[in-house]
């Protein structure tokens, strides 16, 4: 009797768990569909069809196996480059899979899908006697197996249940209220949580940058011009990691851990990685060819009669056109590229001023600039403050109750410092620049110092405490009101104005970096990264111009610093000043 009704309850258990294995099945097939569309988005329907087909005749279960799939699988169907694309995407996302093992928790209850069907059953308990003996069977069909490894990229966005606000946003190609983008923050974080309860940062950055692509104007990150901020969605794929993290923040049991670090482990530090640093923000870092009809030794003959004239005349030498010493410079640039990018050994800012002496003129150096990254430095610096300048100082006025001392301070500094000039804009530029530094709580003397207005070159260079980071050193009585400048770089003097014109010296300032093959210094990086992306609107989608350690405002001890596409300070501003401005 007890074997007969073992035998029925086996049937029984296959009989209701299969419906679950066959929905996962024809689930795992869609999955396939969409990962063929996700990289061949053109195909027709019929043959996306038979492709599907002839993958699944292949023996491919689901979606981890299409990485064993081989370019002649699919060559009576498909042409060699889209069979090629195929197979560089599938092998890529095999290897990604691979690194990495999904482990359902078992006290952690598992929701199914929203939208997923599944078979109503009455039965969940048989129980059979015998003299003596009692058996007990509980069927629980497996449903954490229909959750698709890539559920991210195929979810649904419950744009349905985000409120009107959200709705008529969209559909405006409008920017909706701060209030309205939490609401839908949460909406979306409740769904993604059907899948899983704590989506990792790669999950949310997959949505947020869905969400991105199909409303670009009303969730993107992008500067007044509407050119985009890094990759675009980095503000919105922060607003979701945050509240994922907060309603998880009670439950152990979804947090995902990191293996502990042995001691050794820990005194390593973090592995190098390979970081686009010099050429990041650039489009002509170093040219593969030489000018026509040029080899080394004539630009190398060009560049020494270039130092010879600036050592006997100076920089603006009587009898030889401006153009001539421009067209020179400009048909050098090769040369002068290879000696900057040289990192054997790297040159010091003391030897490329004395080989390439007018580089370091002003008009020299902004129109190698401009080769370097296509951009017109100063004019882009003077269109950025003369739209952005006073919506900035306006949103620190506005938040004048909120933001901390240091930010009112420069405000009163500026009110106080306008009578003493003729041009309000002589207080203005350099004092936008301070709110900056001051929210972001980086000190001043990170990227300014004052010294007096009769100071000379070599006093300068004389100071026992001259950094070697960049420095534009105000002369004057403060940095509002400074008369002139001079920009400093490892010690040395390499630019000195005629004049009080401040942006000239930030601009000056900021190629340097680029010029040189400098890294943004990490007491400031906040503040140059939101001149970089803001103002100069060089918004490269990976690397870092700042790879030091920083210090932690906690501890107060040095930290490494995480790798991210975007300064998130930087982001969060640049979305909460876009909000104030909907606001007002």
């Amino acid at each position: 009797m007890l074997y007969l009704c073992t035998k029925v309850m086996v049937c029984l258990s296959f009989h209701y768990i299969m419906p679950y294995i066959d929905g996962c099945r024809f689930q795992n097939m869609d999955f396939i569909k969409l990962e063929i569309q996700s990289v061949l988005p053109t195909l027709p329907e019929p043959l996306l069809l038979a492709v599907v087909d002839k993958v699944t005749e292949s023996g491919v279960e689901g979606v981890q196996d299409l990485q064993f799939i081989e370019e002649s699988d699919l060559a009576e169907l498909l042409k060699p480059v889209q069979s090629r694309k195929l197979m560089r995407a599938w092998k890529a996302k095999g290897n990604d899979q691979s690194s990495g093992v999904s482990v359902v928790q078992n006290d952690v209850p598992v929701t199914p899908p929203a939208g997923a069907e599944l078979p109503q059953h009455d039965y969940h308990q048989a129980s059979t006697s015998t003299a003596g003996a009692s058996t007990s069977w509980s069927i629980t069909p497996p449903v954490q197996m229909c959750v698709p490894p890539n559920w991210s990229e195929t979810m649904d966005i419950p744009w349905s249940k985000m409120p009107v606000g959200i709705t008529q946003a969209v559909k405006n190609a409008k920017r909706p209220s701060p209030a309205d983008r939490r609401k839908m923050v949460r909406k979306t974080v409740e769904c993604m949580q059907n899948f899983q309860l704590n989506p990792t940062k790669s999950q949310c950055s997959t949505v947020a940058r869905r969400i991105v692509s199909k409303h670009p104007n009303s969730f993107a990150d992008v500067t007044d011009k509407g050119e985009k901020l890094g990759s675009g969605y980095y503000s919105l794929l922060m607003q979701l990691k945050t509240r994922v993290e907060h309603v998880n923040r009670d439950n152990t049991m979804a947090r995902i851990r990191k293996r502990r670090k042995s001691v050794q482990q820990a005194g390593e530090g973090a592995p190098a990685r390979n970081v686009p640093v010099d050429t990041y923000g650039c489009v002509n870092w170093q040219p593969e060819e030489m000018p026509d009809d040029e080899n080394e030794e004539s630009l190398e003959a060009k560049r020494s009669a270039l130092e010879e004239l600036f050592n006997q005349h100076g920089p603006a030498p009587s009898g030889t056109s401006e153009k001539k010493i421009d067209d020179t410079m400009s048909l050098t640039y090769f040369l002068l590229r290879q000696h900057i990018n040289n990192k054997d050994p790297v040159p010091s800012i003391s030897e490329l001023k004395q080989k390439w002496p007018f580089l370091f003129v002003p008009r020299c150096f902004f129109a190698h600039f401009k080769c370097l990254t296509g951009i017109e430095i100063v004019t882009r610096l003077y269109e950025a403050f003369q739209s952005k300048g006073k919506r900035i100082q306006g949103y620190m006025e506005h938040q004048n109750e909120q933001v901390r001392k240091q930010v009112k301070n420069v405000l009163a500094d500026i009110q106080s410092a306008l009578p003493e000039v003729d041009d309000e804009h002589q207080v203005l530029y350099p004092g936008v620049i301070l709110l900056m530094m001051a929210y972001f709580e980086e000190p001043e003397d990170s990227l300014f110092m004052l010294a007096d207005v009769t100071a000379t070159a070599a006093e300068i260079e004389a100071l026992p405490d001259l950094p070697n980071t960049p420095r534009l050193i105000m002369k004057g009585n403060s940095i509002l009101t400074a008369l002139k400048w001079m920009l400093c770089i490892e010690g040395k003097v390499v630019c000195a104005s005629s004049s009080t014109d401040f942006m000239t010296g930030l601009a000056f300032l900021f190629g340097s970096y680029y010029i040189l093959n400098l890294e943004y210094q990490a007491e400031a990086a906040t503040t140059l990264e939101f001149i970089q992306r803001c103002f100069m609107r060089i918004n490269p989608e990976s690397g870092s111009k700042c790879t030091a350690k920083g210090k932690s405002k906690r501890t107060g001890q040095e930290v490494q610093r995480k790798r991210e596409l975007i300064n998130c300070r930087v982001a969060t501003f640049v979305r909460k000043l876009a909000d104030h401005e909907w606001t007002c």
